[in-house]
This record gives structure tokens, C-alpha cells and sequence, in this order.
């Protein structure tokens, strides 16, 4: 289904899959199935797949799901913490 997608998107060029950074389109991939599936509904070959990347570059990047999910909660924490500095200093 995720692999449909994705290689229609290629196919209508509504996505440009080497647009980012192999490490930034993982954790792309990576937030948006696990909001849409939660931790355990997804593999890292479906995140791989979904980013259009190998899982040798999932692996070398982050080794596991768990690093991956911990890099896109650090992530989160940061935008967040940005917004409120700005909000704060406004």
C-alpha cells in the first residue's frame, strides 16, 4: 500500500523523492507512519520503502526504529522549544 503510493507520487511527480537529505526523508517517513500506525504497525523495510531508501541507509543512520523515534521526538522537542523562545522574546 505505502510502496503504491509512493511510486505513484514518483510516477505523477507530485514528490521528488531526492529533494532532502537520506537521513531527513527517514525521519519523514518515519514521523508520518508511526502518527499513522504507532510504533509496533510499522517495520523499518516499510519506513525504508516509504522514504525511498535502502534499509542498509536506515540502518547506518539510525540502527533501529527506537533511534529513529527518539531523532523524531528530539525534533519535535526542539521545533517546540524554538516557538516558545520566540514567543516568549515577542
Amino acid at each position: 500500500m505505502i510502496a503504491e503510493a509512493s511510486k505513484l507520487a514518483k510516477a505523477t511527480g507530485t514528490v521528488k523523492a531526492t529533494a532532502k537529505p537520506v537521513k531527513q526523508r527517514l525521519i519523514d517517513a518515519g514521523e508520518r507512519l508511526f502518527a499513522e500506525h504507532g510504533l509496533n504497525g510499522v517495520g523499518i523495510r516499510t519506513i525504508a520503502e516509504a522514504a525511498d531508501v535502502s534499509l542498509a541507509a536506515l540502518n547506518y543512520h539510525f540502527g533501529e526504529k527506537e533511534n529513529l523515534l527518539a531523532e523524531i521526538f528530539a525534533g519535535c522537542w526542539r521545533r517546540s522549544r524554538q516557538a516558545a523562545r520566540s514567543r516568549l522574546s515577542a
